[in-house]
């Protein structure tokens, strides 16, 4: 999210010198090296071993980070099965053993 944030900003933002002393450039720095972080820590949590909520929603934000195109389908490609897999396409409410902020954050 962070990663996220200093992307969007703008040269005119009153918000980039708390990112960056540098500016623009200083603030892609930190895109960088935040996004390396995320990487990092959805390597550590077991990604590939379980589709999980939340990798899937990790996954989904640092995708929105990669510049490269084919990088990026790959991981929208990986994104759905997990998706799939863990039945997000299905509704929420055939899940009888689910409670309902679950089911809420299913939707």
């Amino acid at each position: 999210m962070v990663a996220i944030a200093a992307r969007s900003l703008n040269a005119s933002s009153e918000l980039l010198p708390l990112v960056s002393s540098s500016g623009q450039p200083g603030a892609l720095k930190a895109v960088k090296r935040w996004k390396s972080y995320g990487q990092l820590v959805l390597s550590e949590c077991g990604l590939f071993r379980m589709s999980s909520l939340t990798n899937i929603q990790g996954l989904l934000l640092l995708s929105s980070l990669e510049d490269l195109d084919h990088a990026r389908w790959n991981l929208l490609g990986l994104l759905c099965n997990m998706a799939r897999i863990a039945g997000l396409h299905r509704d929420p409410d055939s899940f009888k053993e689910l409670d309902e902020k679950v089911r809420s954050l299913r939707r």
